[in-house]
């Protein structure tokens, strides 16, 4: 079994690593931080005018890259220790659909994440999906009634389409 074991394959592991373990980290950590400072400069202007701003802001930024980073953890030891499992066939294949399957999932879990911390945390996300998701029910149950003919407006199929 080849297991990238050639010379050139343990010369690129570590731009492996650092390309796919500590780059995007870094590049979210960097972002966040000014992004953080700019939204409390934004509330500390607002509290000069006695206006409220809500933290919704700070907080998805903050829970996004947390759980980002947090989601890139188990790859990152995958790449780590990957080099220190023995080169038994077993143990390597054991190793590498255990860690990598769960970073995988992991990574998977952080794209869906996404939905449910801007769904809880921004009011005007929720405002905007149930306007969205009243418009195409009413669509599909005006389709569902017309059986599919057409009226003034154009077919009811580029009605649906339109709306999503």
């Amino acid at each position: 079994m080849y297991g990238y074991n050639a010379y050139t394959w343990k010369k690129i592991k570590p731009a492996t690593f650092l390309m796919s373990g500590i780059v995007p980290n870094a590049v979210i950590i960097i972002t966040t931080v000014p992004s953080l400072k700019y939204l409390v400069a934004a509330r500390n202007s607002a509290k000069r005018v006695k206006v409220s701003v809500p933290w919704q802001g700070a907080f998805t930024v903050v829970l996004t890259a947390t759980v980002y980073c947090l989601s890139t953890v188990p790859t990152m030891v995958y790449l780590v220790g990957s080099t220190f499992v023995p080169e038994d066939p077993i143990a390597h294949d054991q190793f590498n659909f255990g860690l990598l399957r769960y970073g995988t999932f992991i990574g998977m879990i952080i794209i869906t994440s996404n939905f449910f911390i801007y769904t809880l945390t921004i009011t005007s996300f929720r405002r905007y999906l149930l306007s969205k998701m009243g418009a195409v029910s009413t669509t599909f149950l005006s389709l569902n009634t017309s059986s599919g003919t057409a009226d003034a407006g154009g077919s009811t199929e580029n009605r649906a389409i339109a709306l999503i």
